[in-house]
């Protein structure tokens, strides 16, 4: 905690995310105020949940009953002794992240409300502003290999397969078995996959290996695109108006293929966290991706996000909360 005190110490105010709950009570400590920022629903609400895959149902909303909980029994294990030597009161079974010192905190999900509409009962205290970012700045510089620009002008538009650089066992498996599926397929593709053994990266007219890139360039010269469905690669895979597919390893990840899906922007997600997908399974979810019944979906979504402005939503709530307590 004293780096964290050292760290915050000053501000005007304490953002932290998920796994920063401590932040918080640093914060408290020292009387500054808070935001939370989540990249995935974490406030109740019966229209979506992390934790099932219905919608807008009272199961939808039970689904969230286990998370103060579970925050509240690991911040008396790991906390308490710390607020008790700095005077602060005992955290408790039924304390709240949501709140501090009475007032309702600040809470970002900085990605587009047509993934995560905002839930009305959550109070304007709550904000889905849109993504965080400004892509096409993020490429100025960037120079265009060579070799890339010879294999796009070889044929038609690929698709971009980007596995970023997480590592496992599994996902050296699940990078084989998309490289087979490519090949039986056909398909013309750009792939990022770290895990795939140098030996099999052969660049061909079908295929071309790539390491690091600018997502936002790489997007513009893609037609399609599949990623495991972090929430800031699928803002600028959606924002290029790209129909996407989802091969999840995470529940959050899931979250965003399911409603990429129900919103008819690419085909229902692959989630691998408790069984890898087959080559035939791959096959189909890309012959899905490239038949054309997502095209003009994702297109539309493309220009709401495109009108969205994140930065500046965050930035007024901030400036609102801080000089007036007014969010």
């Amino acid at each position: 905690m004293e780096q964290t005190l050292a760290a915050v110490k000053g501000s005007d105010l304490v953002m932290y995310g998920t796994c920063a709950a401590f932040a918080r009570h640093a914060a408290e400590y020292l009387g500054i105020p808070c935001a939370r920022v989540f990249y995935s629903p974490m406030d109740p609400t019966r229209q979506y949940s992390l934790y099932t895959d219905d919608y807008d149902s009272e199961k939808v909303l039970k689904s969230y009953g286990v998370l103060p909980t579970g925050m509240n029994l690991m911040t008396m294990i790991a906390l308490n002794k710390w607020r008790k030597s700095v005077g602060l009161p005992k955290w408790r079974i039924n304390s709240t992240y949501t709140k501090l010192n009475g007032r309702k905190i600040l809470t970002f999900y900085p990605t587009s409300p047509q993934l995560m509409p905002p839930d009305p009962a959550w109070g304007d205290h709550i904000h889905v502003t849109g993504y965080w970012y400004h892509p096409e700045e993020s490429f100025a510089d960037f120079q265009e290999p060579e070799e890339l620009a010879a294999f796009l002008a070889k044929g038609e538009k690929p698709i971009f397969v980007a596995f970023g650089k997480a590592e496992s066992p599994e996902l050296a498996k699940l990078q084989l078995l998309m490289l087979e599926a490519l090949k039986q397929s056909g398909i013309r593709a750009i792939v990022q996959a770290f895990q795939i053994p140098e030996k099999e990266k052969v660049n061909t007219d079908q295929l071309f290996f790539i390491g690091a890139v600018s997502y936002p360039y790489i997007f513009e010269k893609v037609k399609a695109v599949v990623h495991h469905g972090g929430n800031t690669t699928n803002g600028m895979g959606l924002r290029a108006g790209l129909p996407t597919l989802i091969i999840a390893l995470a529940l959050d990840q899931y979250f965003y293929g399911r409603m990429d899906h129900r919103l008819n922007l690419g085909p229902k997600p692959l989630y691998i966290r408790k069984q890898l997908c087959t080559v035939q399974e791959i096959r189909e979810a890309l012959a899905d991706l490239l038949s054309g019944r997502y095209d003009a979906p994702a297109e539309d979504a493309a220009g709401k996000i495109r009108q969205e402005n994140g930065i500046e939503q965050a930035a007024d709530a901030i400036e609102n909360y801080i000089a007036t307590g007014i969010t």
